[in-house]
């Protein structure tokens, strides 16, 4: 719960400061959280993956992560759309995150990955193997 109550709480407050360069002097909330959150793609990413995990288990892959990859991720800009145009074309995880993608090297696939180490806490070695298989 904690994991999830920290990305969901760092992606809000941060999300006005993403992809600037640059000393960021934050005294104040800078966004209205009256009703709820923002929108979330870090967040929602690991929901995505969670969603899958609860219904798969041990039995989870690449496969099943690129399908729902291509239902569930809305995007089609950067790193996403290139994901999905690759595994429309038959190229699953992790070939799928770097063929023809100028964004590979990018911070998403750590973003996308972080929910292999939730999912193994106190085994590094669990999560690294789920990482390197299965990153979009």
């Amino acid at each position: 719960m904690g994991y999830w109550m920290g990305k969901n709480i760092g992606g809000a407050l941060g999300a006005p400061f993403e992809s600037k360069r640059q000393v960021n002097n934050v005294e104040f909330y800078t966004q209205n959280f009256q009703d709820n959150p923002p929108a979330n793609d870090d967040l929602d990413l690991q929901l995505v993956w969670l969603n899958a995990v609860e219904k798969y288990g041990k039995n989870i892959n690449a496969q099943i992560l690129g399908e729902y990859w291509l239902s569930y991720i809305i995007p089609n800009w950067s790193e996403y759309g290139a994901g999905k145009n690759n595994l429309r074309i038959g190229l699953i995880p992790p070939l799928s995150g770097y063929v023809n993608n100028p964004y590979r090297d990018s911070c998403g696939c750590f973003i996308r990955s972080e929910i292999w180490a939730c999912i193994a806490p106190g085994h590094p070695e669990i999560a690294v193997k789920k990482i390197w298989d299965k990153c979009i």
